[in-house]
């Protein structure tokens, strides 16, 4: 749908039903021909042109198995999806969002190639790995600089900080979400324990997890709180995304100070 111009979700899915076979031992995609008349004409021959025109361009490149995954995209964005009667063509948005993910990747590429050589390492079956497990692979500040004071930036609590760039008015959403504070899962990269402030043997435990966790939202909130000028709104859930009452640390802080501040006032 992303890449065929004129293509929608329902014509979309039924083509992916019938054109892709995961169980293929050579090329997953099949062709246009092999959808039935009926479905042809609702999908219509326009899309399966183009559609056609994209999986035989994949197949050719498919069998270069030396093409890096960012040389991949670029070829794919500059070849092919760019042209008119696909997606990308004069989308400049979405060409900036490409660029910045071809750039994630190269920049990952030249980082691990020199560390980590050979045919059993596959840089781009990692990055995307990496992705997956919500492990960032660049930053980047292409993306705010130039940005008009009157624009809404939509961005995670960190990304906003590095920017730092002062707003007039801050949304905080799912305050009782624990991403607020909580550390991703990275037990060969543990930034307290691989810290030259930490002393040798002395082992990690829940209540350094806590205090760990304690001085990162403290760190958080004071920096959104010195970068807004007027008024913070805050946006709350009954429920987690798994369907449990929102308990974490940020919100039951914030329930604490607007007691303390109702008791105050009374």
């Amino acid at each position: 749908m992303q890449t065929i111009d004129g293509l929608d979700l329902v014509r979309s899915q039924l083509l992916s039903n019938l054109i892709y076979d995961e169980a293929s031992t050579s090329f997953a995609l099949k062709p246009f021909e092999v959808v039935p008349s009926e479905v042809r004409e609702r999908i219509t021959y326009r899309v399966g042109e183009r559609y056609d025109q994209l999986r035989n361009w994949l197949e050719g490149v498919n069998q270069d198995e030396t093409i890096s995954l960012d040389f991949f995209l670029s070829k794919l964005f500059g070849e092919l999806i760019s042209q008119p009667g696909y997606g990308f063509h004069n989308d400049l948005e979405g060409a900036n969002t490409v660029a910045t993910l071809i750039e994630s990747i190269q920049k990952f590429r030249w980082t691990v190639d020199q560390h980590l050589p050979g045919a059993e390492f596959e840089i781009g079956k990692e990055y995307i790995q990496m992705v997956q497990d919500g492990v960032i692979a660049a930053q980047y500040v292409r993306s705010w600089e130039g940005r008009s004071p009157d624009s809404i930036l939509i961005a995670p609590a960190y990304t906003f900080l590095i920017s730092n760039q002062p707003v007039d008015y801050q949304f905080w959403l799912d305050i009782g979400s624990p991403s607020w504070y909580q550390r991703l899962d990275q037990p060969l990269t543990h930034p307290y324990v691989l810290s030259r402030n930490w002393d040798a043997g002395q082992l990690w435990d829940a209540e350094d997890e806590l205090t760990a966790a304690h001085e990162t939202l403290y760190r958080l909130t004071i920096g959104l709180l010195n970068r807004c000028r007027k008024k913070v709104f805050i946006g709350m859930n009954d429920l987690d995304i798994r369907g449990y009452e929102n308990r974490g640390l940020l919100i039951r802080i914030i329930n604490e100070v607007w007691r303390r501040a109702v008791q105050e006032g009374q």
